[in-house]
């Protein structure tokens, strides 16, 4: 297992960063010889989370099931974007944040 902690900032969007936990897991792919022939990474949780920066909060953001295993790469206003690596194609997934967001602790 691996772990990342990534900050994500937006010029849209200077009143937060967002915060990006996800762990991965690490296959090795070997021929029946048992000669290594590549590795394989899936992510097995991710959370993302907003801070605000004005009033110091974590916001947590609840993803839909068939995205909470993609990697969270980049935001602006509304429109968070993830990357599903499940297959040799990578896709974009664009999640538009409405109202899934909350508070989760602060100062």
């Amino acid at each position: 297992m691996h772990g990342d902690i990534a900050f994500h900032t937006s010029d849209h969007d200077k009143d937060h960063i967002i915060i990006s936990k996800q762990q991965y897991r690490y296959e090795n792919i070997e021929r029946e010889d048992g000669e290594f022939i590549d590795q394989r990474e899936s992510v097995v949780a991710s959370e993302v989370i907003r801070y605000n920066v004005q009033t110091k909060k974590l916001e947590e953001i609840s993803l839909p099931k068939d995205i909470e295993k993609a990697t969270f790469m980049a935001f602006d206003e509304d429109t968070y974007y993830f990357t599903d690596h499940s297959s040799p194609n990578i896709r974009v997934i664009p999640y538009e944040l409405k109202k899934s967001v909350s508070t989760k602790r602060g100062k």
